[in-house]
């Protein structure tokens, strides 16, 4: 990626995008009826303009086929921990909810827990607290992790409120990019 070592010349203005950014990816890949199935911080790369730009399809399937890859285990959905588990849109959206806590937070989920921990805390439902979120994008990530059936379209309106000023909220990001990934790790 060209632009990491220009990542602290990143406005907050671009950077107040990604959460928007990142939802239309999801969206746009769902209306045409495609399961990313390893949606997560590591796979959206950063475009010259400063926008993010999702990418690594090389696991992706069709909607009601099976993926050849499923997400790291933070931004794996706690119901798709079995065998056999179908990856679908929920899979993808779950692990949307987890790439906008970390953009909004600037660290990764559970960042200093293993695997294990992680699964054992998602499957318990023990999620960080978001009081300190604004509310729209909160609300996103709260529908992403336990709403099953919200669809990135839905949250993509729903962070439409954060853009349109309503209700006072605004999103201000922290100016540290320390969760961006360099060596492409992924739990």
């Amino acid at each position: 990626m060209d632009n990491l070592g220009k990542l602290d010349t990143i406005g907050i203005t671009e950077r107040s995008r990604w959460p928007n950014d990142a939802t239309s990816a999801v969206d746009y890949i769902h209306s045409l009826h495609v399961i990313h199935g390893d949606i997560g911080a590591h796979n959206f790369l950063i475009h010259n303009d400063g926008r993010l730009v999702l990418c690594d399809f090389a696991g992706s399937g069709m909607e009601g086929l099976k993926n050849t890859v499923t997400a790291g285990s933070r931004y794996s959905h706690p119901d798709s921990y079995g065998i056999d588990h179908e990856t679908g849109p929920e899979d993808d959206v779950f692990a949307l909810g987890t790439v906008l806590y970390e953009v909004y937070f600037d660290k990764r989920l559970f960042n200093d827990q293993t695997s294990g921990e992680i699964r054992r805390k998602l499957r318990d439902r023990q999620y960080p607290d978001l009081s300190a979120v604004p509310r729209p994008l909160r609300n996103v990530i709260e529908k992403c992790w336990f709403h099953h059936g919200y669809k990135a379209n839905e949250a993509l309106t729903d962070l439409a409120l954060i853009e349109s000023g309503e209700n006072g909220d605004t999103l201000d990001l922290p100016e540290n990019l320390g969760w961006i990934s360099v060596n492409g790790t992924r739990d």
